[in-house]
């Protein structure tokens, strides 16, 4: 009968929704590595087959991921490499906790299952810090830029303000004058009034009065107006002025969340701070803050406790809100100290002034009275 095993792995990259598109550079197999002794506390030699299984809960009764090699252990020491005889799908690594199990021959599987840790190299796994070279990015089952490396995502939030009106352009040549249309047929002259009656001639001798001037006879109809000739072509348009300069980028300011460890105690439902908090203007309605950090967290008890961390505001007074008040991360393995990365972005915020840095909701009796210093930025964008 086999007693304990004692093991170490490089559980250490994390296989996520997007793990396909990173497949050349990022290995798809798990090394895992350990000590096998038996019921006399003497280390095992020899073949045995041996069960690897991954759990989402550490009491789960079905695993999500398994696979079975027949191992050779000298002198109790042994080495697998996981997923050889079942691939890891995206499913399995998909950033929540997992719990690897251990079964070895017909023996029940060990206990307690040992959650997966990530190595240093995997700590960066969640933020590209250099040069990226994809065929495209996708957020969940949503494409946000294409192949081509054209934006197909939400532009919400993309654009900054817009910058001042560029100078007026000089104005283009004028086009070339049309040609004149024809000048219209003259109307006809309509017919002239009848004249009018002659007087009769006085008697001779003296002469008699004038007599009175006939009436001027009607005047004719007027003509018709001739037809209007074709109008000239249009004259080309003038050349456009050039491009006024670009606007200011959205980014308004930006702070470093370099602080030191603060104490949290045990038994609250409420956040506290685990760090010293930055202070930061939102100087427009609608602006956003947006942070990542990495917090070292720990207790001297050497006792493991659950508690619930992510990046957290506070208005003035007010009380310490996280940046996702349903979804913020959890852990069951805060004892001695370790890192621990969040980051995200709170939107709508009111004019004022408010603290920014990571908080710790520690429902737990046990006090995280050893964390130490936080590292990481935040900044206000429009």
């Amino acid at each position: 009968m086999i007693t304990r095993l004692i093991s170490a792995s490089a559980v250490a990259f994390a296989l996520s929704a997007g793990a396909a598109v990173a497949e050349a550079a990022v290995p798809q197999t798990i090394t895992q590595q350990g000590r096998l002794y038996d019921e006399k506390n003497a280390p095992v030699n020899g073949t045995l087959q041996v069960t690897f299984a991954l759990y989402a809960d550490p009491a789960a009764a079905d695993p999500i991921w398994t696979e079975s090699h027949d191992i050779t252990f000298e002198e109790g020491y042994f080495s697998a490499n996981l997923g050889t005889v079942t691939a890891f799908d995206k499913n399995v690594f998909d950033g929540s906790v997992r719990y690897l199990g251990i079964k070895v021959g017909s023996d029940p599987e060990m206990t307690p299952r040992s959650p997966v840790q990530s190595v240093p190299y995997a700590m960066v796994a969640g933020d590209a810090i250099g040069d990226i070279h994809p065929t495209s990015v996708w957020v969940g089952d949503t494409l946000v830029i294409d192949s081509t490396g054209k934006w197909v995502g939400d532009p919400t939030g993309l654009m900054g303000p817009m910058g001042p009106q560029g100078p007026v352009g000089p104005t283009g040549a004028a086009g070339a004058k049309g040609a004149t249309g024809a000048t219209g047929a003259t109307g006809a002259t309509g017919p002239q009034g009848p004249k009018g009656e002659t007087g009769a001639t006085g008697a001779k001798g003296a002469t008699g009065a004038t007599g009175a001037t006939g009436a001027t006879g009607p005047q004719g109809p007027k003509g018709e107006t001739g037809a209007t000739g074709p109008q000239g072509p249009k004259g080309e348009t003038g050349g456009i002025g050039p491009q006024g300069p670009k606007g200011e980028t959205g980014v308004v300011s930006v702070r470093s969340l370099d602080a030191p460890g603060i104490s949290v105690n045990g038994s609250s439902l409420v956040f506290a701070w685990a760090a010293t908090p930055v202070s930061v203007n939102v100087v427009a309605a609608g602006q956003r803050i947006t942070g990542s950090a990495v917090a070292i967290l720990g207790s001297s008890s050497g006792t493991a406790t659950s508690v619930g961390f992510g990046l957290c505001y506070q208005a003035s007074g007010g009380q310490i809100i996280p940046f996702y008040p349903t979804s913020y991360t959890t852990t069951a393995s805060i004892s001695a100290r370790a890192p621990f990365a969040a980051a995200g972005t709170v939107s709508g915020l009111a004019v004022g002034t408010y603290s920014v840095g990571f908080c710790v909701r520690n429902v737990s009796a046990i006090s995280l009275n050893s964390n130490d210093a936080i590292n990481g930025w935040v900044m206000v964008t429009n």
